[in-house]
């Protein structure tokens, strides 16, 4: 069990030692709880020592997002890799971690397309605005009506790209927040339902 124990904390070298400590000492009275002394047992009980440390790193970001302590340093791609290999970790979970793994590459292939297809109309729009206005100016004179009306349609046409931009930078903001509430839903359905909701 010990052995067990010091290669746990190894792979958990990267966090806080506060909450290494806390894993270590859960799972130590855990495993005395059950009787499991060997390394072999601790192995068919809880996975191996590197298994083990990713579904407790994940477990920690979980609980952090949950919490509402996550931290902005830690883009949403590295929250949802953590979710993934922990998922991914675990033998049964696998075609799990795999589902999760390409409905999240479809909707970032169609938040793409999304993107580049609303790019090319912001920018389609913001020529328009610039061609309108030049005609506006330069026709100022001889066709003063049209030029009025031109220059309000390029105005238009500025404000439509503005609010183009705000919605595509308001999708790609809910896009991200969906990602980690998806990955979260995946990881406690899979994860902590299979250990019984152990830590």
């Amino acid at each position: 069990m010990q052995t067990y124990l010091e290669e746990l904390k190894v792979y958990l070298n990267k966090l806080p030692q506060a909450d290494i400590e806390d894993a270590l000492s859960y799972y130590q009275e855990y495993l005395e709880d059950a009787g499991i002394n060997t390394y072999p047992a601790c192995i068919k009980e809880l996975g191996t020592p590197v298994q083990l440390a990713r579904r407790i790193r994940a477990d920690i970001d979980v609980n952090d997002y949950k919490n509402g302590g996550i931290s902005n340093e830690q883009s949403t791609w590295q929250y949802f890799s953590k979710i993934f290999i922990a998922m991914a970790s675990v033998p049964v979970l696998l075609p799990l971690a795999g589902v999760l793994g390409a409905v999240v590459a479809l909707l970032f292939a169609i938040l793409v397309v999304t993107l580049l297809f609303t790019s090319c109309i912001i920018v389609l729009f913001i020529i328009s605005f610039l061609e309108l206005m030049y005609w506006a100016i330069t026709n100022l004179g001889l066709y003063f009506n049209l030029s009025i009306v031109a220059f309000g349609a390029s105005l238009m046409l500025l404000g439509a790209s503005m609010d183009l931009a705000y919605g595509l930078q308001k999708l790609t903001v809910n896009f991200t927040k969906w990602i980690r509430q998806f990955s979260t839903w995946m990881y406690g359905k899979t994860i902590n339902k299979m250990n019984g909701g152990n830590k």
